[in-house]
């Protein structure tokens, strides 16, 4: 019993994983001068057959030019100042939970309230470890990472990326749009909305 719910527990924790997210740009890099933007067309943005298809594609480049959009950039396809692109890689792992096991052999004799006598395996007793119980717990992790190149000078100008766990790809379509707006977040320009 204390197996499953320790499982229970594991993969609940799992599964309310908060992504982590990162950024970095050049700092020489002047974010106001750019007004448009375009998508580099790629057909190998993602690496995994399950999640690679273009619902997810159509999606993750929609969020990220609505957000762009938001901060005041207009899309351009026949002479943008930067080009966008992304990579979404996805691990598949398997995460080791040890836990221990406690016996209590040792019968604690007391009393209780209002003196009456107690015997039995007491709550007062201590527990001792006799093992450890350890099982394996599969786990998916996504990472996604968005890219602004200059046009001009073809060099990277912002770098922004998540990591989480994934359970399934309902997950991440519902958590897309959240992940991508708290990677721009950290993009230099800030939305007019804010």
């Amino acid at each position: 019993m204390k197996t499953y719910l320790y499982l229970l527990i594991l993969v609940l924790g799992l599964s309310s994983c908060a992504i982590q997210v990162y950024s970095d740009y050049d700092k020489g890099a002047v974010f106001t001068n750019y007004k448009t933007f375009a998508w580099i067309n790629r057909p190998d943005s993602i690496d995994d057959i399950y999640y690679n298809n273009q619902l997810v594609d159509g999606n993750i480049k929609r969020y990220v030019s609505q957000e762009l959009i938001q901060r005041g950039y207009k899309p351009d396809t026949m002479n943008p100042d930067i080009l966008l692109e992304y990579n979404a890689v996805i691990r598949h792992g398997v995460q080791n939970l040890t836990t221990p096991v406690y016996a209590n052999p040792y019968p604690y004799y007391g009393y209780a309230p209002f003196g009456y006598p107690y015997y039995g395996y007491g709550y007062y007793a201590n527990p001792v470890v006799v093992g450890y119980n350890t099982q394996q717990v599969p786990y998916t992790e996504g990472t996604l990472v968005i890219e602004v190149i200059d046009r001009k000078t073809n060099q990277l100008v912002w770098k922004g990326w998540s990591v989480g766990t994934l359970n399934n790809e309902e997950d991440l379509e519902q958590q897309l749009p959240k992940d991508i707006r708290k990677i721009f977040t950290k993009y230099p320009v800030k939305s007019v909305e804010q």
